[in-house]
């Protein structure tokens, strides 16, 4: 094989490597943003379901009957006064760490 021929043949094995390169990117790509709307709109369910959560949560007299929510409303209820407990905690301990100051050196 002469050294014409050689270079013609590399050239069209480089072709084609780029081109099965390009498109392996070209799907790679479609592939990303197919599952970047998929992600969206699951993120939308996901943020509807919770406006519904919040909604039915503010009705919650409404839903006395069901046991199922009204064991959730309670965990809710137990965990907020957790959280309230723990901000107490927060209060208490930046009141008592304004006692303990260093002053500032100048």
């Amino acid at each position: 094989m002469d050294t014409k021929a050689f270079m013609e043949n590399v050239k069209k094995e480089i072709n084609s490597a780029m081109a099965k390169a390009f498109d392996k990117v070209e799907e790679l790509s479609k592939l990303s943003r197919l599952k970047l709307k998929i992600g969206s709109l699951k993120s939308e369910i996901k943020d509807i379901k919770t406006i519904i959560g919040e909604y039915i949560y503010q009705h919650k007299n409404d839903y006395k009957d069901d046991k199922i929510l009204t064991e959730k409303v309670k965990k809710i209820q137990d965990i907020e006064k957790m959280i309230e407990e723990l901000e107490a905690d927060i209060i208490t301990l930046k009141e008592k760490g304004e006692d303990d100051e260093i002053p500032d050196e100048d």
